[in-house]
């Protein structure tokens, strides 16, 4: 696993056992610089003027990238215990937002985005099937769930 990625980043094998001593500091960078992209995303997606259409594209776009990565889905999808809890606040706050366009319902709660986002992720992660076109359509189907 090390060499491959001394490989695609370019450096000696060394360089990767000094910085990631261990598999599990190895996985750590990894599942940190992804969720760390995804905070960027979220609150980039917090300024934008349509809050609902942002929310939509954000969980679409999400449920995507879930798809190609397993260890963020798994990591996403124990957010409650670790390292993903940020990011689903930052999703929460974007959902409260949205929810001032009357297109999420006013019910809504952090629970129920968890709930609904997170066990879709474990069911897909479950049936293992990396098709995005199938993780975005659970990602529309988070969105039908949480509208009015």
């Amino acid at each position: 696993m090390r060499w491959g990625i001394a490989e695609r980043a370019a450096v000696g094998k060394a360089t990767v056992y000094r910085s990631y001593p261990t598999k599990e500091d190895l996985v750590a960078a990894a599942v940190n610089h992804r969720l760390t992209e995804l905070e960027r995303a979220t609150a980039a997606a917090l300024q934008e003027a349509d809050p609902y259409r942002a929310f939509a594209d954000y969980v679409l776009r999400l449920f995507e990238a879930l798809a190609g990565d397993r260890l963020l889905a798994e990591v996403l999808a124990d957010a409650g215990v670790g390292n993903g809890s940020g990011l689903l606040i930052q999703l929460s706050e974007l959902m409260e937002a949205a929810k001032a366009t009357g297109k999420v319902r006013d019910d809504a709660s952090v629970l129920d985005l968890r709930i609904v986002l997170c066990g879709l992720a474990v069911q897909l992660i479950k049936i293992a099937d990396r098709d995005p076109a199938l993780w975005r359509r659970y990602g529309a189907l988070t969105l039908q769930a949480l509208r009015p």
